[in-house]
């Protein structure tokens, strides 16, 4: 037998498997392989991996009652080799290189890993909550200071309400001035609602000022990996 052919338990740690795997653990130390191959796109998106599994041990199906069997992929040296293909997509990887594999799928855990997708400054989402969830369309800026004001217990005023991108900048230096987080803030004063559903509609509305659409939607896509195998 062969001694140089590393075990393919060696190669994929079955103690990170899914519970219900665990048995394969036993297969995985009577198997081998060789010519193992990983091509990854620059990105991270796309990752494809080639690889022969080897068994020492002879696979063959007997035919009906003729006393001849069929080898199954029969290798010059006695063994059975099985060349495999994997191709794996897992989109978020684009965006996130390591993305927590534990995510939730909960609106808060949308709302911070949207602002790492779409790349949302802090600029953009003053502006955009203070036009999607103020009521006042007169003077939304005002409105956004004066419910930051009532929180935090400051008096912060705007010089000219009517210059737009100088009141978001006097709003960001309130943040800076106060030490508070503008997100932790926009979440909890506009988004957050008792019914999760309307929390992640609010998600879903204050992203499509970004990106259009249905954001939601289009981070699940993301979250999802994709795979096919060949043999």
């Amino acid at each position: 037998m062969p001694k140089f052919y590393p075990k393919l338990s060696k190669l994929i740690s079955t103690d990170k498997l899914p519970a219900f795997l665990s048995g394969v653990s036993n297969i995985f130390d009577k198997l081998y392989f060789r010519n193992f191959q990983t091509v990854k796109s620059y990105d991270g998106v796309t990752v494809s991996y080639v690889i022969e599994v080897i068994s020492y041990k002879e696979m063959k199906i007997g035919i009906a009652d003729s006393g001849f069997s069929l080898l199954l992929n029969p290798d010059f040296s006695g063994t059975t080799v099985f060349p495999l293909s994997l191709s794996t997509r897992w989109g978020i990887r684009k965006y996130i290189k390591n993305f927590n594999v534990s995510f939730g799928d909960t609106a808060q855990e949308f709302f911070d890993t949207l602002f790492e997708v779409v790349s949302m400054e802090d600029r953009e989402l003053i502006m955009a909550a203070s036009i999607i969830f103020i009521d006042d369309t007169e003077d939304p800026l005002t409105a956004f200071l004066d419910d930051f004001n009532d929180l935090y217990s400051t008096s912060y005023i705007l010089t000219d309400s009517d210059d737009f991108e100088g009141s978001v900048e006097e709003i960001l230096t309130a943040f800076a001035t106060e030490n508070k987080n503008i997100r932790l803030f926009i979440f909890n004063q506009y988004i957050s609602d008792t019914d999760p559903s309307v929390t992640l509609d609010n998600v879903r509305k204050l992203f499509s000022f970004k990106i259009g659409g249905d954001p939601v939607q289009q981070l699940k896509d993301l979250i999802i990996p994709y795979a096919s195998a060949r043999v």
